[in-house]
């Protein structure tokens, strides 16, 4: 059917307004404070990182981007809150490993759909992991702890269900057969200070999170969860090393919003991201803590979860994990 050239006419105006609309949003934003919705407790390596990030934003944008701490459920419960905020950038979500590659893995029943709830505005940085147990224990090698895992459970802390860390547990524990037990606690201080004060046997954390407490003494590292060596940890092997072939698992960050946020507020916030990523000074802080800045573009993002989708997929499939 032929359509009228009158109707064409319509549809490319309504077109060239929506574009002209966007193009205004994006040059008046930020037009009040920003929101960036972290997804764990206060004080940990990726609660710093967002607070970091938050202040070179606010910097540079003009406006204050406020940091809100939403823990619990694995991240969903702050992903499902951004993913459900109007898509006008104002609300941004600390997301990465977590959010858009373990949550799709890892539940039947999600509340959102990560491909399609959220747009990516950048990286932020990676971090590797580490199996740490109590300075105090006479489990001195990765041989050792799983020798002593098969002699009576022992119990091991992550950040809570669902997250990186309860994943890493879960892949070394099939990996290696270990008698391991999850134990779920609040956010990663909480279950670092239960592996210190004994109630529990390990804890697979961020090495940003892990490396003060080793540092006074109170933790002893195992292994590196990564592929590489960490250069903050440099001494500590790596589970490939130890003869866990292929064995890679580390954690990325991203900032993203609701899917359907204007290209030019997030080409806005992309810009100013990757200033920030830039300066010394931010990378000099999160380079102290193990945390590699990563600055690009912001389809860097979904290429990242579609690839490590792609990657850990076969790999948690034959662990068994599912969080449902």
């Amino acid at each position: 059917m032929k359509i009228p050239n009158c109707l064409r006419g319509i549809a490319f105006a309504v077109g060239a307004a929506a574009a002209l609309c966007t193009s205004a949003m994006a040059q008046t934003f930020p037009a009040r404070p920003v929101k960036l919705v972290v997804p764990y407790t206060p004080g940990g390596a990726a609660d710093i990182l967002g607070r970091v990030v938050a202040d070179g934003l606010g910097r540079r944008l003009g406006q204050p981007v406020v940091v809100e701490n939403k823990p619990g459920a694995g991240g969903a419960i702050a992903a499902k809150y951004v993913a459900d905020s109007p898509p006008d950038g104002y609300t941004m979500l600390l997301g990465g490993t977590t959010p858009l590659v373990l949550y799709p893995l890892l539940y039947d029943r999600q509340v959102y759909d990560a491909r399609k709830d959220f747009t990516g505005v950048g990286m932020l940085a990676y971090s590797p992991l580490v199996l740490v147990v109590n300075a105090q224990s006479p489990v001195r090698s990765v041989d050792e702890f799983v020798k002593a895992s098969r002699t009576g459970s022992l119990a091991y802390g992550s950040a809570g269900n669902g997250t990186a860390m309860n994943i890493a547990g879960e892949l070394f524990k099939a990996r290696a057969s270990a008698d391991l037990m999850h134990v779920p606690y609040k956010g990663s201080p909480p279950a670092l200070n239960a592996l210190i004060a004994g109630d529990i046997a390990s804890v697979f954390d961020l090495v940003a999170s892990a490396k003060p407490f080793i540092a006074a003494g109170r933790l002893r590292p195992l292994a590196v969860l990564s592929g590489q060596r960490s250069g903050i940890l440099p001494e500590v092997p790596t589970l490939r090393e130890l003869g866990y072939k292929d064995f890679d698992f580390s954690v990325r960050y991203a900032l993203i919003v609701p899917g359907a946020t204007p290209s030019g507020v997030v080409r806005r916030l992309n810009d100013e991201l990757n200033a920030v990523l830039r300066e010394p000074a931010v990378s000099s802080q999160l380079g102290a803590l193990a945390l590699d800045v990563m600055p690009g573009p912001p389809e860097a993002v979904m290429d990242f979860a579609r690839n490590e989708i792609e990657r850990l997929a076969p790999v948690i499939k034959a662990s068994g994990v599912r969080l449902d």
